[in-house]
């Protein structure tokens, strides 16, 4: 009698209800976020300019920032500005301050529906096709005794190697080429950072952020050193 294990379906349908619906779930700690652009308007040029300066006020009472990145994100001179005021407020960049690429979770995604695909296949062909009471007459009756070990070895390592792993494992590494592809070009941009490559929309917000920076580090170019060396390393 064929019998197909799925014991690996309740463990996957409880990973994608906690990953999309985790954060409803009655009875657990709530965090409030403060998201600059759902926070600030974007439109009204009076309200967004109030918005902005009172960044320094959320900032001065989070516990955490994370740093949604994107190619763009320090080339933008009001996102450094958060990171310095951020830096200035709490010191340790190392615990406080998280760089999340924006692909990453693509690429969890990617991983999950891959093992996921991966473990129904292995589930169904093993009782059906290789495990099957056909394919052990086939082997007793065609197959000398001596080839036996090495026939079912070569059997379930080109079928579940090669066919569900290796194959779609092109299609996976893919992905993964994104993810560390962006990872490279993060620490280029950290590692070789400077303040006069940003943009800035309006160039009177630069003479402000620019005092702004000098007042807490002394310098530009001492602000650049913080991001190319403390906030390199937890890239």
């Amino acid at each position: 009698q064929i019998r197909i294990d799925f014991c690996f379906v309740p463990p996957c349908l409880v990973f994608a209800l906690v990953l999309l619906l985790g954060h409803e779930f009655p009875g657990l700690a709530q965090t409030t976020c403060f998201l600059d652009k759902c926070c600030i308007h974007q439109t009204d040029q009076e309200k967004k300019l109030q918005g902005i300066r009172q960044l320094g006020g959320f900032l001065r009472v989070s516990q955490r920032m994370v740093i949604l990145w994107q190619p763009e994100y320090f080339t933008r001179l009001w996102c450094v500005y958060e990171l310095a005021a951020f830096h200035y407020i709490n010191l340790d960049v190392k615990g406080t301050v998280d760089i999340v690429p924006l692909k990453l979770p693509v690429l969890t995604l990617s991983l999950f529906c891959y093992h996921f695909l991966a473990s129904a296949v292995f589930a169904i062909l093993g009782p059906t096709l290789i495990l099957s009471e056909m394919h052990a007459s086939w082997i007793r009756e065609d197959i000398p005794e001596m080839w036996i070990l090495p026939w079912r070895f070569c059997t379930f390592f080109g079928v579940f190697f090669f066919g569900v792993h290796l194959i779609p494992g092109f299609v996976l590494w893919k992905f993964c080429q994104w993810h560390m592809e962006d990872r490279r070009m993060l620490l280029e941009q950290l590692r070789g950072f400077r303040m006069d490559m940003a943009y800035c929309e309006v160039e009177s917000d630069r003479d402000f952020i620019e005092c702004k920076i000098k007042t807490w580090f002394g310098g530009v170019a001492e602000f650049e050193m913080v991001v190319r060396n403390e906030v390199a390393e937890i890239a």
